[in-house]
Parts: structure tokens; sequence; C-alpha cells
């Protein structure tokens, strides 16, 4: 598909989903071609404010994400949602991020979607000291943050009806909720194992969303259930003033709001929701507090807090084979690691009565006195700390 097809896809699909949120036109078919748009890539965004720069960086990169096969029909919306929140000061170093869509669209989204993760982080140290608009602080000090790129993972407008829990939250009632998964064949959209789906991005979440899926189910937030989900949450088809009040299900509500809101309000904001223990109470619930109307709920996780813990390596080992003359000496090189993993050891592999001269980091050098050549194994330990 050439850019100027793509760029009428992004046309159809660019504006913000229903939440109240507008967004200026994105790059035309006429300039989405060839230089033009490498132009439109590295072309610098307004500095006017939030709103205005998280509609040039998404400008920018939205033909990026449909040459890379990663766009969907939330991608603008959810990425909107969080980008608006974020700091000015944020947004302009994420304006500085450039990719070479015409060399590698793959590879300049994945430069993209680190850059948003960084993003996420610096918001989180600006809410630590009082700073920035992303109040994302934690009350106890032993966690680590770890930021992900914004996921969908409920949007009750697109959730069916009972038996689903689908629809907006009538005042004075709740629901309760997943905020991350532990099985492959999970998603966010139709749910799985006898679970509805939450209206979230479609497709399998270990593909759609890693970032939300423990290693264990082949995604990459580790092996450790989160304490905490980061979030950006949206009341939106509000029809009375109130407020969602949002925990982690188990317990009595509590009695502060992470989201208030006039009668026709879409509003966001972002919030720490803390792991309700799973079971009936699932990860969190939410809760309309009102004295009348309805509200849907829209929440885009931006990052996981996990208890601070000694984490254990993801190791792998890899094997090369080379022959070995009779009666001479020969040398089997390492194998290289597979990228993300670094070398922590190897040995070496041979029939009895060889004799080992050398293991450096290089290769095994070793002396065959057979009277027959004889094939030796040299094996690499590569490791890497698992998830973010």
């Amino acid at each position: 598909m050439n850019f100027a097809k793509k760029a009428a896809v992004v046309g159809a699909v660019g504006a913000v989903l229903g939440i109240g949120l507008t967004t200026p036109a994105i790059v035309s078919a006429a300039d989405a071609s060839g230089a033009s748009a490498q132009a439109a890539l590295v072309k610098p965004a307004s500095r006017a404010s939030a709103e205005v720069l998280a509609n040039a960086i998404l400008d920018r990169w939205e033909p990026v994400a449909i040459e890379a096969g990663v766009h969907s029909s939330t991608w603008r919306d959810v990425l909107y949602t969080s980008l608006r929140l974020m700091d000015v000061s944020v947004l302009q170093s994420l304006d500085e991020v450039r990719g070479d869509i015409q060399t590698n669209a793959k590879t300049a989204y994945a430069k993209f979607t680190q850059a948003i993760r960084s993003a996420i982080m610096q918001s989180y140290q600006q809410g630590l000291v009082g700073k920035g608009h992303m109040k994302l602080a934690l009350t106890t000090n032993d966690q680590v943050f770890i930021p992900i790129t914004p996921c969908r993972i409920l949007d009750t407008r697109m959730i069916g009806g009972p038996p689903n829990s689908g629809g907006p939250i009538a005042s004075g009632t709740s629901r309760r909720f997943f905020f991350y998964y532990t099985e492959s064949n999970w998603s966010w959209a139709t749910g799985a194992f006898g679970s509805a789906g939450q209206g979230g991005a479609a497709g399998l979440a270990t593909s759609a969303c890693p970032g939300t899926m423990l290693t264990t189910a082949q995604g990459t937030l580790g092996s450790v259930a989160p304490s905490a989900a980061v979030a950006t949450v949206t009341a939106a088809n509000t029809t009375a003033a109130g407020n969602f009040i949002i925990w982690g299900g188990a317990g009595a509500a509590p009695s502060t709001s992470a989201v208030n809101w006039l009668a026709g309000q879409a509003v966001a904001n972002t919030t720490v929701i803390p792991a309700g223990g799973r079971g009936a109470v699932k990860d969190f619930a939410i809760q309309v507090n009102g004295p009348s109307g309805q509200a849907d709920a829209i929440v885009d996780v931006i990052g996981y807090f996990v208890e601070n813990h000694a984490t254990e390596l993801a190791c792998i080992q890899l094997n090369a084979s080379g022959p070995i003359g009779a009666g001479s000496n020969g040398f089997v090189s390492y194998p290289a690691c597979t990228t993300g993993y670094t070398r922590t050891g190897g040995f070496c592999v041979g029939l009895q009565g060889t004799i080992l001269f050398d293991t450096g980091p290089v290769a095994c050098g070793i002396f065959n006195p057979m009277s027959t050549a004889i094939s030796v194994t040299a094996a690499t330990i590569c490791c890497r700390v698992p998830g973010q």
C-alpha cells in the first residue's frame, strides 16, 4: 500500500473515538508519499501546549505505525489520552525523536515506543517530586515502576450488555476488572477462560499489549504479579455530575475520587490503582459516585508497580559444533548471543581424552590426540533481565 492510500486509511481512523477529544487533520494524501512523508516525520512540532504537541507527535508517527503494521482503530485515541496529560517539557523531549520510515518502519516505530516509555518514566519522576501534571507517586517506596507502551485494557462502551457487564456504570454501582493477565490466549477485547472481555485492545494481548502480560504468558511484564497499575482513566458519556472511585475491589470503597466531572464532560486523569488480590474481586473496581446519572469508563494502562526483589536472570544456551582433525589442534568459535542477551559464560564439550588448551571468550581451543577426527561443541551461556 503506498503512502497516499495509507493516508486515506489514517484519515478514516485518526479521529479520537467518541470521548469528546478532537484532533486536527493528520497527514493528507497529497503530503503522504516519498520525501513529503519523510519531511512530515522530521518536522518539529509546535511548542504551544500539551494538546498541540501531542497531536503533532501523533500526526508524524501515525503513518509509521501503519507502515510498521502496528496501527489499530484505537491507536491514536490511546496515545493521545496519555500524552495530553504529560508536562510540555516531557512532550518536547518526545518531539525530538526521529526515525527513518523510508529505511525501516518497524525499527523506527520501535524507537518511538521506547521513547514513549521514557516519557512515561519522566512523568513518573516528576510526580515523585510534585512537578508536572501526572501525579504518579506511590505511598510505599519499596516498589519498582515499569513503564509500558500505553494499552487500553477497558472500555465499557465496547462491552456487550448483561451478562457481560457492558455499557455505562450507573451511579451508586461498581464493577470489577483485570489490569494484567497471566494466560497467553487472553484478549482485552474478548476475554478468555470464561471471563468476558473488557472492550480493550483487539487481538491477543501477548501481541497487542505484551507489556500487560506476565512473561509466563509470553508477555514482557516480568514473572512477578504487579502490586499496582498506573493508568489514565477517562469518564465518557456522563449524564450527571459525579466521579469515579477506583480501588483494589477488596473491602469498602475509599472516599477519594480518581476522576471528577460535570454532566456532559469527558474528563481524563492518571492515577495509581492498587491490586485487589484477584479471585472474585479481580484486580480493581470502579464505582460511579453521584446522586444520579451514569458514565462509561475507559482505562489505558501506562505502567505497573512491582515489589522490589532480586530478579532472576533469564538465560539460554547456544551451541556451535565443528570438527577437529586427527592429531591436530583446532578451534570452535562460541556462538554470539541473541540480541538483548549478554554472554555470561561458556564451555566446551569434546570426546574424553582430548586436551583443552584455550577457553577464551572467542573460541574453544582443543588438541585431538585421536587417530580420527572428532566433533567439538562450543556452548555460550547468554542471559538478560526479564521484562522491560
